[in-house]
């Protein structure tokens, strides 16, 4: 029913929250599944996700609960107080993965063509 109130094709599977936390921890769980199933040979290492000292907590908690590394960049008043670009290429390593907010924001991206 969701699929089709969204225009997905055949095929396409989704879930409704009813907060923005929730969302985050699924997609942060649908990354972190998608990583296991393409890094099989990954099996004594784990996924990060590289995220700004601003986000919302609950990428933390995704951190926890899900065994992810949270590689965390500070923010500055030179970032605007944004995610900090500088030193951002030394945290990126063959386990990142994309960061939950975008996983979420990039499905519902897809789902609406």
């Amino acid at each position: 029913m969701l699929a089709n109130l969204w225009n997905a094709p055949n095929g396409f599977f989704g879930a409704a929250t009813t907060g923005s936390s929730e969302a985050v921890l699924l997609g942060g769980l649908a990354m972190k599944r998608q990583w296991q199933l393409q890094h099989p040979s990954y099996f004594n290492s784990r996924p990060n996700v590289i995220i700004g000292a601003n986000a919302h907590i609950c990428v933390n908690k995704v951190a926890n609960y899900f065994d992810v590394e949270a590689r965390i960049i500070p923010v500055s008043e030179k970032s605007g107080y944004s995610f900090d670009l500088e030193g951002l290429e030394d945290r990126v390593d063959e386990n990142t993965s994309m960061n939950p907010y975008l996983k979420v924001q990039f499905f519902l991206f897809m789902l609406t063509f």
